[in-house]
């Protein structure tokens, strides 16, 4: 019974972690800022429909042995529901800085589900968006001990070296300059090497063989899948955006990408994974090592799918 009690708590910390950082998995965080530096914060969370099947069966096949042998299962909620649930949502705040939590509303796209959690803030300058896996280990929780259960706390200093801070200076005649403050990120260089090879297999694909077939079906892997089959099977579902709005005029910004459709919205950090992973650059920085190790992600130039901002982002912002 205590291994099939250990392949359930895999399955669960399995789930907090794909919630982060793995599977099919898109989330954008939107800071939208009005002209007296106030604003709202919106951050939406999408999980693709097969991910969440897959490791519904594997929980509740799990579950059952357990029941079976006489050992009371976790109770959880659904994972679609515990995305959307404002309680913990509610309980997050405090990751993001000084922000009230005001509503969650469920979220669909494409064969993905989710919620997208609103945040109201009274001045900029308070808050800011962390690269944390905070909010994967909570959902992850609150996935094996249940709706009522206590909610691991939160962090809610700052890390310098792993979020996005904002300044904000008012201007005599109304709006003013916002400042988007980046984290310095380690860069990474990727030449170009014509006889370079993508392996057949890595320590990636060796180590999920090695945590069995429980783990291994559900992160969709197969038998005899490549090497670049299991990144992609992996990865290539991933979208993570951060994304700056002001609701009066941008006069002018030193921001280099403008958001596509969007008027006064640009994007300070883009990793699209099916992008990055569609290029042999994207490859070989998946299949090199711990290319992408470490508490916060490289920095990593003309690799497609990547577009992050360094330093100092200006805008001068007219009511």
């Amino acid at each position: 019974m205590q291994s099939v009690a250990r392949r359930m708590g895999t399955v669960l910390a399995l789930a907090g972690l794909t919630l982060c950082s793995s599977g099919c998995f898109k989330t954008r965080v939107v800071v939208r800022v009005n002209p007296d530096g106030s604003g709202e914060l919106l951050v939406g969370n999408l999980m693709s429909r097969g991910m969440i099947a897959q490791m519904e069966k594997q929980m509740e096949q799990m579950a059952a042995q357990m029941r079976a042998m006489g050992a009371e299962a976790p109770t959880r909620k659904p994972i679609q529901e515990t995305m959307v649930s404002e309680r913990l949502l509610r309980h997050l705040a405090p990751i993001y800085g000084e922000v009230e939590f005001v509503a969650a509303r469920p979220l669909e796209q494409e064969g993905y589900v989710g919620a997208v959690a609103q945040y109201r803030f009274k001045d900029v300058r308070k808050i800011w968006v962390p690269f944390g896996n905070q909010q994967g280990q909570a959902m992850g929780a609150m996935m094996s001990t249940g709706e009522e259960a206590e909610l691991p706390p939160v962090e809610s200093q700052r890390d310098e070296k792993a979020s996005i801070a904002f300044d904000w200076a008012p201007a005599a005649a109304g709006g003013g300059k916002l400042t988007v403050q980046m984290p310095k990120l380690p860069e990474r260089e990727i030449e170009d090497d014509p006889n370079w090879e993508l392996p057949k297999e890595s320590d990636l694909t060796r180590q999920i063989a090695m945590q069995g077939e429980e783990l291994a079906q559900t992160l969709g892997i197969k038998p005899g899948m490549t090497h670049e089959e299991v990144l992609k099977q992996l990865f290539g579902g991933i979208e993570m955006r951060i994304e700056v709005q002001m609701a009066g005029t941008v006069k002018s910004t030193t921001a280099q990408y403008p958001a596509e459709g969007r008027k006064n919205a640009f994007t300070v950090f883009l990793m699209d994974f099916g992008k990055i992973l569609n290029s042999r650059k994207g490859l070989r920085l998946f299949s090199e090592g711990n290319a992408m190790g470490g508490d916060v992600p490289p920095l990593i130039k003309g690799v497609p799918g990547i577009e992050i901002e360094q330093g100092e982002v200006v805008f001068e912002i007219a009511p």
